[in-house]
């Protein structure tokens, strides 16, 4: 397993092609910046260590496995299984990682809504949905917080919107600045607007 945003190299190295399409081997032969590999998911798990909770994307098909089978040897060395969390726009890559290991929490990506969400979350174990931040409104989360499910919302960068969706009550919010997301959620809090602690992700 890789670690990769896209579904290929094309954008983030010196090479082209669909990541699905190559070898590990041709993968590794790869630069990133000037002298950076594309790191394998124990190698990005090392490297960020116990500081911050991790979230994985399961972002191709046949990864849920391997990625709970990873995750398994980590709380067998102690790890507390509260400090991975698991999402993915494919639900039936998620619902097979449920089944090998429920007690990590897993959230339901969507881009946009769907009639009965929180319903069809809880059916398939589903601790969370997320989905694009123009989406997020405010009875959309409060009939997710209803049905016991948090609500996560990406990807979000501009601190007036940041600050519109802690008021509506969301409980993640994705950000490639999770700086403006604490200050904005420092501020709420000293303002006395907010009466819980949202956490910050930063985008992956």
């Amino acid at each position: 397993l890789v670690v990769m945003h896209d579904d290929s190299v094309d954008r983030m190295t010196n090479g082209s092609g669909y990541i699905r399409e190559k070898t590990y081997a041709q993968l590794r032969e790869l630069t990133v910046g000037t002298h950076e590999r594309i790191p394998t998911l124990k190698e990005a798990i090392e490297a960020i260590g116990k500081s911050v909770k991790i979230a994985i994307e399961l972002k191709g098909p046949g990864t849920a496995i391997p990625t709970a089978r990873i995750i398994q040897e980590y709380i067998a060395k102690g790890w507390p299984t509260d400090h991975f969390y698991i999402l993915s726009f494919d639900h039936i890559e998620l619902y097979e990682f449920y089944k090998i290991i429920p007690q990590i929490k897993r959230c339901a990506t969507i881009y946009g809504t769907m009639v009965g969400l929180s319903q069809y979350a809880q059916e398939y174990g589903f601790n969370a949905i997320a989905t694009s931040y123009e989406y997020a409104t405010e009875k959309f989360v409060n009939d997710a917080h209803k049905h016991g499910l948090h609500v996560f919302v990406y990807t979000v960068n501009d601190p007036h919107i940041i600050k519109q969706l802690l008021f509506i009550g969301v409980d993640g919010i994705v950000s490639d600045y999770p700086d403006r997301v604490q200050t904005e959620v420092q501020f709420m809090q000293d303002t006395l607007i907010i009466g819980r602690t949202p956490f910050a992700q930063s985008g992956l």
